[in-house]
């Protein structure tokens, strides 16, 4: 090979590295490709957290419910003096206060909470979590083991849940000797979602004036302002029933 061969070859091989090193660079993302695939990468992820928190919700959905509370059928004359109370739980959106529904058995308060907390949990992939009032108490009171107790741990994960529904407060069993501890452990678990900011949603049979009697003379007052901090008040009774309690709390 001659000289000018040998020039020639390595100019075509300068021009070719050259060439390679210009696509290498001009292959660089720049600095809002970057950004655009980061925010995709976050959504890949959110979805997919959303996803997973809607299996799990499902799930819990499934055991916790009550049967017959899965499917309703809101256009029944047994609901129907109480339909703006269903639709107010119903068209519930996320803020920093749940719903504390009440009223006597039949009327739809526990029906519309159920279906309220599969929207949020199935449908929306919220984190979720239900209990009957019985069984939370009953969960409470098994974190006595071998005479140790380890509610604490329990009630500070529990309480920093971003949604919990608690389902026909006021019937719920508590073993005597353990009343008025399941009782402060509860109010711990009050006072942990008031300070985060969290909301609860509840349903019972109590009026205000029961529940203060149900919570005892040093905690009955302190119980009901608590719900006021976590709950809007939604009170499943007819305007004539509410008209007729107001004639008797006068008269009294």
């Amino acid at each position: 090979m001659d000289a000018t061969a040998e020039n020639m070859s390595r100019a075509e091989a300068s021009n070719v590295l050259a060439s390679l090193c210009a696509k290498a660079v001009s292959c660089e993302p720049t600095p809002e490709a970057r950004e655009a695939e980061a925010q995709a990468l976050g959504r890949v992820s959110r979805d997919h957290l959303r996803d997973m928190r809607r299996q799990d919700a499902l799930k819990r959905f499934e055991l916790a419910c009550p049967t017959a509370l899965k499917a309703s059928d809101w256009k029944h004359d047994r609901l129907a003096p109480y339909q703006p109370q269903i639709d107010r739980v119903l068209g519930y959106q996320i803020g920093a206060k749940g719903i504390l529904a009440s009223g006597p058995t039949g009327r739809g308060k526990s029906r519309s909470m159920w279906a309220l907390m599969q929207r949020l949990g199935c449908g929306d992939g919220h984190d979720v979590r239900y209990w009957s009032a019985s069984d939370w108490f009953t969960t409470l009171q098994e974190n006595i083991r071998f005479g140790r107790d380890e509610a604490r741990g329990w009630v500070n994960t529990v309480a920093r849940r971003h949604i919990v529904f608690i389902d026909d407060y006021g019937q719920e069993a508590m073993q005597s000797s353990r009343e008025d501890w399941a009782r402060g452990w509860f109010f711990q678990f009050l006072d942990i979602r008031v300070g985060e900011g969290l909301p609860l949603f509840m349903t019972t049979n109590l009026s205000s004036q029961q529940m203060k009697d149900h919570a005892g003379a040093v905690r009955g007052d302190p119980l009901v302002r608590r719900l006021l901090d976590l709950c809007e008040p939604v009170v499943f009774q007819t305007p004539a029933e509410r008209a007729a309690r107001v004639s008797m709390q006068i008269a009294a």
